[in-house]
């Protein structure tokens, strides 16, 4: 079914239905292979998925799975890798796990793994500048607290994973969307929420307005949790401007760009954004100046999708595009690398070869001029130029300026 470049063998391209469940099962199993093939931890990393659209047309989709976009440092002994990600219940907790790199997730230490786990701890306690000691447990509640690393693995035997309690401040700096709220002692408060979906809502909005649109509220026997949206989790850069919260946050597709989003007041609630007004896109530069100085970023390159073809992929039914305002940056892949610390464990340059991901390093982009003239127009009300015109024009605009420069 597949190349070993991940295309989709020429005689499956093109189906009049997608492929059947167990068909699926037997591309995504070879996809996964060949990825073990480059390198082995890629089969871990990577989940797959099978895309058939509007033009009856079959794409191989490749992400990298939830947990590891969550990772905000890792330690590396040879073939052994400790990974560090923020507990998912916002809760100050950090996730401690493992992987071998030939063989995935190792669900418990031995000897000496234990020693290069705590060099490992110690580590992540100093790029983060934490002196004091932290406690360990195995769940991120408070109701399970083990304390100290060695007592937790005389009681645990060396399994994984653990849970480090840390400060509440040091969990926030994992998350720039958080840190851009206007809160205080958020957590604690978090702690306090009723015991039902509806209270928690409450508690949310009065703490911060913008919370209950970014976090999910799950209720169960030990009463609410809360989880922050998948889609917010790889955040790098996050700034609050006149009521508008505007998120930087990383693609779990490997792709060379960083997504924009806006969060603010819509039909009467917060909300992500369908357009924006005139000022909210002068703050939109002004949140671009900043992300852009933060990662020290010059390219000026940018792919969006109007609102017009927007609406008209939901009219039609579509998953091609998201109905909300969103645009993205085009970035190096140092910056790649810094936003989604796991692909620092990987060749991404050979990665990055593969069909399904070197696609997203060969398209058109604009320049932010034509990006905030785009903006505009959609803001009065006045129809778009053709987006994907001005972005291929402006490709052939280079290519014939570098070829000028060469000769």
């Amino acid at each position: 079914f597949v190349t070993p470049a991940l295309e989709i063998q020429e005689a499956f391209l093109v189906t009049e239905k997608p492929f059947a469940p167990e068909v699926q099962e037997k591309i995504k199993e070879q996809v996964l292979r060949y990825l073990g093939d480059i390198e082995p931890l890629l089969r871990e990393l990577m989940k797959v998925k099978l895309v058939h659209n509007e033009r009856k047309k079959n794409f191989i989709n490749i992400r990298i799975k939830n947990e590891y976009m969550r990772v905000v440092h890792f330690a590396e002994h040879g073939d052994l890798i400790f990974l560090f990600a923020p507990a998912y219940n916002l809760l100050p907790y950090i996730r401690v796990f493992a992987l071998h790199r030939q063989s995935g997730p190792i669900g418990q230490l031995v000897d000496k793994q234990v020693e290069l786990l705590s060099a490992s701890i110690a580590g992540f306690l100093r790029a983060f500048k934490l002196e004091r000691k932290v406690t360990y447990a195995t769940e991120p509640c408070e109701a399970k607290e083990l304390g100290s690393f060695s007592v937790f693995f005389a009681q645990q035997h060396g399994k994984l994973p653990m849970y480090m309690r840390v400060p509440e401040e040091l969990y926030i700096s994992t998350m720039p969307l958080l840190q851009a709220l206007p809160y205080k002692a958020l957590l604690p408060k978090l702690r306090a929420l009723g015991a039902d979906r509806w209270s928690a809502l409450n508690a949310l909005r009065a703490e911060c307005e913008y919370l209950p649109s970014l976090v999910d509220i799950r209720e169960g026997g030990s009463g609410v949790t809360l989880e922050l949206k998948f889609l917010y989790v790889p955040t790098v850069f996050a700034a609050l401007l006149n009521g508008v919260l505007y998120g930087f946050f990383m693609s779990d597709k490997v792709e060379p760009y960083v997504i924009v989003c806006a969060i603010g007041q819509q039909d009467g609630r917060i909300n992500r954004l369908r357009k924006l007004t005139r000022p909210q896109i002068s703050d939109l530069d002004t949140a671009i100046t900043a992300f852009k100085a933060r990662f020290d970023i010059t390219i000026d390159d940018f792919h969006y999708t109007s609102l017009e073809e927007r609406e008209k992929t939901k009219e039609l039914k579509l998953q091609s595009h998201s109905l909300h305002w969103h645009l993205k940056i085009h970035i190096l892949p140092p910056t790649l690398q810094e936003g989604v610390k796991v692909l620092r464990l990987i060749d991404l340059g050979r990665l990055q070869q593969l069909d399904p991901i070197s696609y997203q390093n060969s398209r058109d982009s604009l320049s932010w001029m034509q990006v905030r003239e785009a903006l505009e127009c959609e803001a009065d009300g006045r129809k778009t130029q053709n987006l994907e015109k001005l972005a291929k024009e402006r490709t052939l605009e280079k290519e014939r300026t570098a070829a000028a420069a060469a000769a």
